[in-house]
């Protein structure tokens, strides 16, 4: 019975040691495969934040362009708005300028 005992040990022990070997190697393939998850979700979340980027900036860049060209209407009819609110001076005030040259530099056709 003492080596039928022995016999059982060793080879509960050797069971034991092949348990604990393929529960390191199952540790080792979760781990392995966690981290190339890991990897992906980081990859695929780095990707989308660019993405996102450049949508946000492609968003912006619209609108200031818009808003641009709002700025650009609106000062080119506040432009005209002057012209014609002046339009009827400037004959005048050409013939007075006109007048303070020839006063101030004399009146010659050379």
């Amino acid at each position: 019975m003492p080596d039928d005992l022995m016999s059982k040990i060793k080879d509960t022990e050797s069971e034991a040691r092949r348990v604990i070997e393929e529960a390191r190697k199952e540790a080792r393939r979760i781990i392995s495969e966690t981290k190339a998850k890991a990897e992906k979700m980081l990859e695929e979340t780095n990707q989308r934040a660019r993405s996102e980027y450049r949508e946000a900036i492609n968003r912006i860049e619209k609108e200031a362009e818009v808003a641009s060209q709002k700025i650009v209407e609106k000062s080119i009819a506040e432009s005209r708005k002057f012209i014609e609110k002046h339009r009827s001076i400037v004959p005048e005030i050409a013939v007075w300028l006109a007048e303070e040259v020839r006063t101030r530099y004399g009146h010659s056709r050379a």
